[in-house]
């Protein structure tokens, strides 16, 4: 019993260091027009590629006004970070042709998209240059407990830190494989 709790505490403390890839979700237009050298497949693809840059962009004027670090090192390399960020189309809202004078015919599409960070830029960027509680960072989370070995019948302290509020539930399974919630 106290094994298979100690197991599941020493995975999660390893793994609680890492810093969390925070995703964000966002809606962004694109465009694109035919003209004379263009298929409409052409279009599409175009309009779509614009769609997920302006997302990309979107995010990036949002960390750049959330993220304040000395010396802006730490800034730039959450920019590089998000710069190289993939994105992940979960919903396409619009896709409108339409008569422009100028260009033709042209194509709108609106999408809800999930912009991800590169996660060894960011792991990079706040790996030294950044204290654990900066808020403005992703959220990372720290847990320990105040012993290192446990008998039967020790109380446990579970410590549990993070640089921004979180909501955490901290789950112990016994050795029947029953589940009982420690916090909260």
């Amino acid at each position: 019993m106290l094994r298979t709790f100690l197991a599941v505490l020493i995975f999660i403390s390893t793994v609680s260091h890492v810093y969390a890839i925070q995703s964000t979700i966002m809606e962004a237009e694109g465009y694109a027009c035919m003209g004379d050298d263009k298929s409409r497949k052409q279009t599409e693809q175009q309009s779509m590629t614009d769609a997920k840059r302006n997302a990309v962009e979107n995010v990036l004027t949002y960390v750049k006004s959330e993220t304040k670090v000395k010396d802006f090192q730490i800034e730039d390399d959450i920019m590089k970070a998000y710069a190289n960020a993939s994105v992940k189309i979960l919903e396409v809202k619009e896709s409108r042709w339409y008569k422009d004078e100028r260009s033709g015919d042209c194509l709108k599409t609106k999408i809800k998209a999930e912009v991800i960070p590169d996660e060894k830029a960011i792991k990079e960027a706040v790996s030294s240059k950044v204290p654990f509680d900066s808020p403005g960072m992703p959220l990372n989370v720290r847990l320990w407990t105040d012993k290192k070995e446990f008998r039967k019948g020790d109380k446990i302290k579970i410590y549990i830190q993070g640089n921004k509020p979180f909501y955490a539930r901290v789950h112990y399974r016994d050795v029947k494989g029953e589940i009982v919630q420690l916090l909260p």
